[in-house]
């Protein structure tokens, strides 16, 4: 990604993104082989249990973890998941809508 002028990501931490996931970018920056600067979050992965999930992903975090090439940047696109589907099934953008 260097050579292409990449110098920095935003990784969202969408729906199935667990810790486990993010083991390989951790070990790369773990062994300071991390090229890109990378931002990452979080998702609660279940509907009902959203605190309880973001605590328990943050808990063993140390405050201010992270350096200027990895750090944790809160919570994902998901806060809450009633206010991403309704009720049932998730949300799908609709023709000219970038939002729903």
């Amino acid at each position: 990604m260097n050579s292409l002028g990449i110098t920095g990501i935003v990784d969202g931490g969408g729906v199935s993104m667990y810790p486990a996931n993010y083991q390989a970018l951790f070990k790369l920056w773990h062994d300071r082989q991390l090229t890109v600067r990378v931002a990452y979050h979080l998702c609660a992965p279940k509907p009902g249990s959203e605190l309880a999930d973001l605590q328990n992903l943050t808990q063993l975090l140390p405050q201010n973890f992270g350096d200027d090439m990895l750090h944790f940047n809160g919570p994902g696109e998901i806060l809450i998941w009633a206010d991403w589907t309704d009720g049932a099934s998730p949300r799908t953008a609709g023709p000219g809508c970038s939002t729903c």
